[in-house]
């Protein structure tokens, strides 16, 4: 199970959290994030922030 990170009251993944949840690369989730076509994300510091209700509208918007 990835560490979550609390930010304000909203639960964040770091990006390698994400790509493991996925199934992907880190690669390809910052590519996606480049195209757009990722999960909404934050940077904080120069980190990147995924929220954990994000990236699950994220997946129930692609769910068949």
């Amino acid at each position: 199970m990835p560490q979550v990170t609390k930010f304000s009251d909203h639960e964040m993944l770091l990006r390698p959290e994400v790509a493991h949840i996925l199934r992907v690369s880190v690669v390809t989730l910052s590519r996606w994030a480049t195209k757009g076509i990722g999960p909404e994300f934050i940077r904080v510091n120069g980190r990147v922030l995924y929220p954990q209700d994000k990236l699950d509208q994220w997946l129930a918007d692609r769910a068949r």
